[in-house]
């Protein structure tokens, strides 16, 4: 058994609290959470300053996914937070002192928590767990590395039944017209699902869509620009259910955009001028990293306008991409090696017949 002092002092030491606000924040209160869960975290509340206390340690997350996962049944927030409230002042002015002098006391009578041959003290595992299940909740917004290795990343999950599915729907639509839609305009997916854990969360070709648990059902849908991406584009697309937490992904099915009858029909052709962009995307990624990934590796660009001339070109800076109209406007492709470098890049539409410009905006770099 290894013995350690204080997990939450070494997250300290290693720069997490001064650097970690570039890698992690906290948010408002999710509406996801109701009744004393609420009313703890809330912002003024004992949990608010807790999780403004824990959000940039991510040196202490696989110790708390670890600890949560070594529990027969996962705890619930409001209980773990009060259970720490119980032997610790939250309140306090300096509470890393606090924490940091509880952990000692812990210590001294031997109030611990064994996670992967480590002792830790009780405080410290609970902590842990709850910086864990407050990312799941939303209540931890965490970075895009961070992200890539809690959600993105597909191959991080293993297959397994996190709980009963009866029936899912809608299963399928057409090239551009949403569905189920609801009042905010996304389109809405119900899952009925009984017993599935609050955290759980809906994914949607490979990322993490906002989800809603209740006790039989499970809500998410096509949010923004995942919608506009994969309503554009038909195809099939696969839903699973996951455990950010537990790192189990059940397989529910696949979506299904089905092109639209008119959708081999370019846009209308007769335009000597551009019409107003709709809409396009996706409008930020990261140097070397192609989002909407297309099989040879390329970023996928989408860009949605009633009419365009004919032999209508799209720039990237001043290179022109490979072009494909479509019913909606049209599509493209960057190659990988035009996002080797940060900084923001011009998209034009471009008619070399008249020399007509349009500026639709900037693709971000990170």
């Amino acid at each position: 058994m290894i013995k350690r002092r204080s997990m939450l002092a070494a997250a300290v030491a290693a720069g997490g609290v001064a650097a970690g606000w570039r890698y992690a924040y906290r948010p408002g209160v999710s509406s996801l959470l109701t009744g004393p869960e609420q009313s703890l975290f809330v912002d003024g509340a004992p949990g608010a300053g807790l999780l403004d206390f824990l959000a940039p340690m991510e040196e202490i997350g696989p110790v708390g996914e670890a600890w949560l996962t070594s529990l027969e049944q996962e705890p619930n927030m409001a209980e773990l937070l009060q259970s720490v409230m119980a032997r610790t002042n939250l309140s306090a002015a300096d509470l890393e002192s606090v924490i940091a002098g509880q952990v000692r006391r812990e210590f001294s009578i031997g109030d611990t928590c064994s996670v992967k041959g480590w002792q830790l003290s009780l405080t410290e595992c609970q902590l842990g767990g709850l910086r864990q299940l407050a990312i799941a909740r939303g209540l931890i917004i965490i970075g895009q590395e961070q992200q890539k290795a809690l959600a993105g990343h597909t191959d991080i999950y293993t297959a397994g039944e996190i709980a009963p599915l009866e029936n899912w729907g809608p299963r399928h639509t057409v090239q551009g017209k949403k569905f189920n839609e609801q009042l905010d305009g996304h389109s809405g997916l119900w899952f009925k699902v009984r017993g599935a854990p609050a955290h759980a969360k809906i994914m949607i070709d490979g990322e993490i869509s906002k989800t809603s648990v209740s006790e039989k059902v499970v809500s998410s849908g096509l949010f923004d620009e995942m919608q506009e991406r994969i309503l554009s584009t038909p195809g099939t697309y696969e839903i699973a259910l996951v455990d950010p937490i537990r790192k189990i992904k059940q397989a529910i099915g696949k979506f299904e955009v089905r092109g639209h009858p008119l959708a081999a029909q370019p846009a209308v052709e007769s335009a000597v001028e551009f019409c107003q962009v709709e809409s396009w995307g996706p409008r930020k990624t990261r140097v070397g990293v192609a989002a909407n990934e297309q099989a040879d590796g390329s970023m996928g660009i989408w860009v949605r306008t009633s009419c365009l001339p004919v032999d209508t070109q799209l720039l990237f800076a001043d290179d022109p991409l490979p072009v494909k109209r479509r019913s909606f406007g049209l599509t493209a492709a960057i190659p990988l090696a035009f996002l080797g470098a940060p900084g923001q890049v011009a998209v034009t539409l471009y008619n070399p017949a008249s020399g007509q410009r349009r500026l639709i905006g900037h693709v971000i770099i990170e």
